[in-house]
């Protein structure tokens, strides 16, 4: 990149927040692909450049990092001039950093306008969920009250997902500023897809290369039954949904770009149903987005790695997500926490008796499946909308 370009590309993005919540580790994570255990206190405040692309265009990106000790804070407003995006952080283990954010939050209203930076909201050290302080949802509240891009992360065990929250918030800038394109749908809902009207007569359609529904608005009517798919990146969602849809599999992993819809038919007793089944993005900066399609879902899958136990141990997450969107729904839901790659199944995996009694205490189902059961597979899909229908007579 020539020295013009360079300049013309160049985004100042600035990390603020309480001395101990992660910020350098994030940054360095970002920028050289390694956590550190024993990183030092940013004294003053440093800064690195990271290349970005973004829609296969290059940006710099001028990368600040300051120090969260009250002594230094003053200084703090010589740094902050000329963002572009602004990152607040604390530490979901650590009560206080949460709280102290509202400082934060003034310091930067007193000394930039509102219009001219985009604020982004991270709460760190995701992997220290079995002593957090500051629940999800409370991060995810102040986000939306102070008008704030969220994500939770750990710069210590999730690489991709501190890479996510930077592509996604430059992304954010960028199309801020009319550099980028904004999206064409802002909607993603999904109909019946007219390539298995064919094959309705059948039941339970799963067969052919039928294509991915368009997307356009869901009807609410008594014909339409909506399943989503939740859970880490890389633990076989979309797999598996391709699987029942008798799509080809990708050769190479390829992950979700947020939220994908497909349909099949179904009918039981005469009667047709439009099955919508919602792929989502298993990384938790994509949180934001999922409102629009969890509400209404009547089948939920949590889906992990049976040789993972990290994916494992999110999955209380996700089930805390869901609940929190739908405990003002009086419809029937079905909760299932959904173990993958059981024919793989390792020495140190999660076993059976954890999964089930875990899931018991969620009142959730609890299976165990490979890619290769087609057929299980289907009938997984089948036997849940039949309790469902059932459930709803």
């Amino acid at each position: 990149m020539s020295d013009e370009a360079h300049h013309l590309n160049s985004i100042k993005v600035i990390l603020l927040g309480e001395s101990g919540v992660g910020k350098t580790s994030i940054i360095k994570v970002f920028q050289i692909e390694q956590f550190n255990e024993n990183v030092v206190s940013t004294l003053c405040c440093n800064f690195v450049n990271k290349s970005i692309e973004i829609e296969n265009k290059e940006y710099s990106l001028e990368i600040w990092d300051t120090a969260g000790q009250e002594k230094f804070r003053s200084l703090n407003q010589l740094f902050i001039k000329d963002s572009s995006i602004i990152i607040l952080v604390y530490d979901i283990s650590n009560k206080n950093s949460f709280s102290e954010l509202s400082y934060w939050y003034d310091f930067i209203n007193e000394h930039l306008n509102k219009k001219d930076f985009v604020l982004g909201l991270v709460g760190n050290k995701a992997d220290l969920f079995e002593t957090e302080k500051v629940t999800e949802q409370e991060g995810r509240n102040y986000a939306s009250e102070i008008d704030a891009y969220f994500s939770l992360i750990s710069a210590k065990t999730d690489k991709k997902g501190v890479d996510s929250f930077f592509e996604q918030i430059v992304t954010m800038h960028l199309r801020k500023n009319n550099k980028l394109e904004k999206p064409k749908v802002d909607r993603l809902k999904i109909t019946k897809d007219k390539s298995t009207e064919k094959t309705e007569k059948k039941g339970f359609c799963g067969g052919g290369k039928n294509k991915r529904g368009k997307i356009c608005e869901l009807k609410n009517d008594d014909n339409s039954i909506k399943i989503i798919f939740l859970g880490n990146n890389k633990v076989g969602k979309t797999s598996i949904i391709k699987t029942i849809k008798g799509l080809e599999l990708p050769k190479e992993y390829e992950p979700t770009s947020n939220i994908s819809q497909y349909s099949l038919a179904y009918t039981k007793s005469e009667k047709k149903y439009n099955i919508n089944i919602i792929d989502t993005n298993g990384d938790f900066s994509y949180h934001s987005e999922l409102e629009k399609v969890i509400k209404k879902s009547s089948i939920f899958f949590i889906v992990f790695d049976l040789n993972d136990k990290e994916t494992f141990r999110f999955v209380s997450k996700w089930l805390d997500i869901i609940k929190e969107y739908i405990k003002t729904e009086k419809d029937s839901k079905i909760l299932v926490v959904l173990g993958n790659k059981k024919k793989q199944k390792q020495k140190n995996c999660i076993t059976n008796d954890e999964g089930s009694k875990f899931a018991q205490n969620y009142n959730a189902n609890y299976l165990e499946i490979s890619i290769g059961e087609k057929h299980n597979l289907k009938n997984m899909i089948k036997n849940l909308l039949d309790e469902l229908i059932n459930n709803i007579k």
